[in-house]
């Protein structure tokens, strides 16, 4: 007998209220530009030979944990860490939905430089560069980045509220997403450790909105 129709309007709201959302959000391995201290921002760079075994560490530490959805940036480096996870999961077998919106901070003609070389070529806009309101030549301020990470990660949570889902992006992203979560302003931005193939986790409920549960887990990568 299916008892949902005779739930009240109040009741019904009560239940979603109640809906726990878990979120997995993982950044992709390892590239040779992370290890060069090279800006990537939407440069499509693949994942290097540590960068996939990191991805198959990862992809074993989540096997056995039930997935409703996956979603992934649609840059090389995150789309194949999150295809490294499907293809080893016990259970999901559904698409990968890849979003732009999950894409690293644009950086404009910072792109490609290493970080030295930034300090040096552009010390000036390098200097500003976590700034909330400026203007990066060819790229995103900080808020026009954060705006775009919490507005998709907001929608994803409330199109699949109750689910459990995967997430992989980038490392600004999860430190957008952190920022978010703990409400914390782009004018106090912070500079959060955040590893390669690292784990985070967050819960969502419609009532009390966003809570951290874990941050940067790495013990699946010990043995890499």
């Amino acid at each position: 007998l299916d008892t949902s129709c005779f739930l009240t309007g109040n009741i019904r709201e009560d239940m979603e209220d109640r809906q726990v959302t878990r979120i997995f959000m993982v950044r992709h391995g390892q590239t040779d530009w992370n290890t060069e201290h090279r800006l990537q921002g939407h440069r499509d760079i693949d994942l290097n030979e540590v960068g996939c075994h990191q991805a198959q560490s990862v992809a074993e530490a989540l096997a056995n944990h039930h997935l409703d959805v996956v979603f992934s940036s649609d840059l090389k480096r995150a789309h194949r860490t999150a295809k490294c996870i499907v293809d080893n999961h016990t259970t999901y077998t559904a698409t990968i939905h890849t979003l732009s919106e999950l894409r690293e901070r644009k950086l404009g003609i910072l792109e490609g430089l290493t970080v030295k070389e930034c300090a040096i070529k552009h010390s000036e806009m390098f200097a500003q560069l976590h700034l909330p309101s400026f203007q990066l030549k060819e790229g995103e301020s900080l808020l026009e980045f954060s705006s775009r990470v919490s507005l998709a990660l907001d929608r994803i949570v409330r199109k699949h509220m109750g689910k459990k889902i995967l997430i992989v992006t980038h490392g600004g992203v999860l430190k957008r997403t952190l920022h978010h979560v703990l409400q914390i302003p782009a004018s106090h931005s912070r500079n959060f450790s955040n590893h390669n193939a690292s784990i985070s986790e967050f819960q969502w409920t419609l009532d009390d909105g966003w809570e951290l549960i874990r941050w940067n887990g790495t013990e699946h990568l010990e043995c890499d």
